[in-house]
């Protein structure tokens, strides 16, 4: 509870210079709001914004993020917190849905170039060992 009252401080800062109109606040809000209240809507609002940034750093981890709040949530049956909202219209009743989720935090990271992260989540799930990405790297 002490690091909550701090992430509230930060999260109103980066609210209100969203709300100012600041561009560069807006990714950073986004992410701070789907960590704050996940949902699938709120971590797909944060992906896209990062990647309308090219924040490829903040793509990889709020794709890692939302993977693993599917998996603790779906897979493993927990209610990670109750405010989370999973069921919304664009979510599969599929079980392995957290795995695209991952597979995108995975190529991020790659693009990014950070290996440990990659080699990280490999070790820790197996379906990633074999992945392959189906689309090319990009030259920008």
């Amino acid at each position: 509870k002490k690091h909550s009252k701090w992430a509230n401080i930060a999260l109103k800062f980066w609210r209100r210079l969203a709300t100012a109109g600041s561009v560069n606040a807006l990714p950073i809000h986004a992410c701070m709001e789907a960590l704050n209240k996940p949902s699938i809507d709120a971590f797909e609002k944060a992906i896209r914004m990062c990647g309308e940034g090219r924040l490829t750093n903040l793509v990889a981890l709020m794709s890692e993020r939302c993977g693993l709040w599917i998996y603790e949530t779906v897979v493993l049956g927990e209610k990670v917190q109750e405010r989370c909202s999973l069921r919304t219209d664009n979510t599969p009743n599929d079980s392995d849905f957290y795995k695209d989720y991952l597979k995108h935090a995975l190529f991020s990271y790659q693009g990014w170039g950070a290996m440990g992260k990659v080699s990280h989540l490999s070790r820790r799930f197996e379906f990633l060992r074999t992945a392959v990405n189906d689309k090319p790297a990009s030259n920008l």
